[in-house]
């Protein structure tokens, strides 16, 4: 290649441009002759080839088992995907963003600044300041107004011109959106009023609701205030399938209510806003949100509306799993989340207050709202149309959670519909089933929550955020480590502490030290590191003075036969109380042995750790175990 087809397009400056132009489509032109020479020595591998290749890898291993994820339970996500995998999906994949069925959208948003229930004036001043900080719209989640004077009051630092404003009421949500009606004299309103009567199983309040849409409709017609509120069950437990499948189920359920109450469907449809909840698996919130588009675009087509058939998606991060241990994590889990919601392609997002779950501190709002301004102004996610295009992996998992979603929307209208289900108890069920599900993978450690079941901060302090019964997945965790910190409050009290025996190989004790420290500190335990003794006489003396509850033994298994018989005889004499634990899955001859000398816990990867620190809570004497 000559010098002048490597330089010119970079030198513009010192050559004529139509020199210049040459160059650089000369210099295309050969670059994609090398592509081809070079790339035509590699020939196609197949997807079945990858696969026997992996499984030979494997020596031995099971596929299905090794490589083969489940997230929820209910989709399998293979270890690799090719273009092969796509090509008979079941969902036609939209050819533009923002075409039908509308599984590719543009990745444009509205940053809604989350503002928490607060009396008017002061939900007025934070939602001015939310404003100045930068956010689109405001969400004013379950606002303290009784009358319309009451909006009035919260709106009255607004320009409605300007600013977007949402409501998500709890319960009477018709009856304060005629207040809000009667509030506003503006016709230029965007944003949303999440008016879910049949969801809150008020299904009489669907006639008002009419009305009020029809009035709406003849005054402005971007405003939704249809809410449909997935977010609901999201934060109950719902599986993505079935997050999506009821708020399908819900909406389509307004389509055939508000349709006997003379609402056409295409109005019934433009009216409606669908809330949704986002959680920290990232590929699988994108492909439900892509998934609940292409669903319901099929569900209003066959209601005759299919040019309204463009679903319209408010998200919020999860309130499931933000955790009150190690709260500034919640910022990290909000901005997975929020880089889901956005590349998945919702309309608005609102991230609450990283500590919001005790407290509403101003400088946590401007955390949570600069959260989405630097993925806009910084990332410029906005700038960017459908992320996930061509995504062999995130096409496949919409189809595949795309068709779960359907079938359980059929299950619900063979059933009889989203109302009767809700009535008869099968979405309290699946939902019920759900969450024990979620709650047992966390309790066995196989889901992970940083800074709660995994790598707590020890000596972290967390009783006086805890003022009732946390909702959060971590609940359980959060109430065993309050309980053990009130355990030491009093006079004589000391905190309760575990004492770390390490003997044998460096690697295997370091190793099963830190695995320890871990497990016990997530029930709040105060973590002495004992040090590394030759002989269970020399580690039983050092465990007596350390005025300890729990005394874990740190090695291989190998030495734990001729180490922990004597270590734990020689303790339990002198400290009849002391609860004895070791850090391993040992065979059952010297799991056996160990128990005889006074061995009282084994704890391992397979341990489920919430009943091992409420057992252990128990013998040692601290409050109500977790219960």
């Amino acid at each position: 290649m000559s010098r002048i087809e490597i330089t010119a397009p970079f030198f513009c400056k010192t050559k004529p441009l139509y020199l210049c132009l040459n160059a650089m489509k000369q210099f295309s032109r050969n670059a994609k002759a090398r592509g081809k020479k070079f790339f035509g020595n590699f020939p196609p591998v197949s997807a079945g080839q990858w696969k026997r290749s992996i499984e030979k890898d494997l020596k031995g291993a099971d596929y299905e088992k090794k490589l083969v994820w489940k997230p929820g339970g209910e989709i399998s996500v293979d270890p690799f995907y090719s273009a092969a995998q796509t090509k008979n999906l079941k969902l036609s994949p939209a050819p533009a963003p923002g075409s039908f069925p509308f599984t590719r959208e543009l990745s444009e948003w509205k940053i809604c600044e989350d503002i928490p229930p607060l009396s008017a004036p002061r939900a007025a001043t934070m939602a001015a300041k939310g404003v100045e900080g930068g956010a689109d719209w405001i969400l004013f989640r379950n606002p303290k107004v009784r009358t319309a004077k009451d909006f009035a009051k919260i709106l009255s630092e607004t320009d409605l011109a300007k600013t977007g404003v949402c409501f998500a009421p709890a319960r009477g949500s018709v009856r304060q959106a005629e207040l809000f009606e009667k509030s506003v004299s503006s016709a230029d309103l965007t944003g949303f009023f999440l008016c879910d009567p049949i969801g809150a199983g008020e299904t009489d309040e669907t006639k008002r609701l009419a009305k009020l849409i029809k009035r709406f409709d003849k005054r402005t017609s971007s405003y939704g205030c249809v809410g449909v509120n997935g977010a609901e069950f999201h934060n109950s437990g719902a599986t993505a399938a079935e997050e999506a499948a009821f708020a399908l189920a819900l909406g389509a359920e307004y389509l055939v209510a508000l349709g006997k109450h003379g609402v056409p469907a295409r109005v019934a449809a433009k009216s409606m806003v669908f809330h949704f909840s986002v959680g920290s698996v990232f590929f699988m919130e994108i492909a439900k949100l892509r998934a609940a588009r292409a669903v319901w675009a099929h569900i209003v087509e066959r209601f005759d509306a299919r040019t309204n058939g463009r679903m319209k998606i408010h998200v919020s991060a999860s309130v499931l799993n933000k955790s009150v241990c190690d709260p500034e994590v919640n910022i990290l889990r909000a901005t997975g989340e929020a880089m889901a919601a956005i590349v998945g392609g919702c309309n608005s997002l609102s991230i609450p207050a990283f500590d919001g779950r005790y407290r509403n501190a101003e400088k946590s709002q401007t955390v949570a709202r600069n959260t989405q301004l630097i993925l806009k102004e910084e990332c410029g996610l906005h700038r960017v149309a459908d992320p996930c295009a061509g995504s062999y992996y995130v096409d496949a998992l919409t189809d595949k959670l795309a068709d779960a979603v359907l079938n359980l929307f059929l299950d619900i209208e063979k059933r009889g519909g989203f109302a009767k289900c809700l009535a008869d108890g099968f979405i309290k069920k699946r939902l019920r089933d759900s969450a024990k599900e979620r709650a047992r993978q966390i309790a066995e450690g196989k889901e992970s929550l940083i800074g709660v079941n995994r790598y707590p901060i020890e000596n972290e302090r967390v009783a006086d955020r805890i003022k009732a019964k946390p909702r959060g997945a971590g609940g359980e965790f959060e109430i065993l480590r309050a309980e053990t910190e009130r355990s030491s409050r009093g006079k004589k009290a000391k905190f309760p502490s575990v004492f770390l025996v390490q003997t044998g190989d460096p690697a295997m004790r370091s190793a099963r030290a830190v695995f320890s420290t871990n497990f016990f500190a997530a029930a709040g335990f105060e973590i002495i590191n004992g040090g590394v003794f030759s002989s269970p006489r020399s580690a039983s003396a050092a465990a007596v003075k350390s005025h300890a509850d729990v005394f874990v033994v740190c090695s291989q298994n190998s030495t734990y036969a001729d180490f922990v018989p004597p270590f734990a005889r020689a303790l339990k004499r002198k400290k009849k109380n002391a609860l004895v634990a070791v850090a391993g899955n040992l065979e059952e001859t010297d799991r056996r042995a160990c128990e005889k000398a006074g061995v009282d816990e084994f704890i391992h990867v397979r341990s489920n750790i919430l009943e091992t620190l409420k057992k252990t809570q128990k013998a040692i004497g601290i409050g109500g175990a977790g219960k």
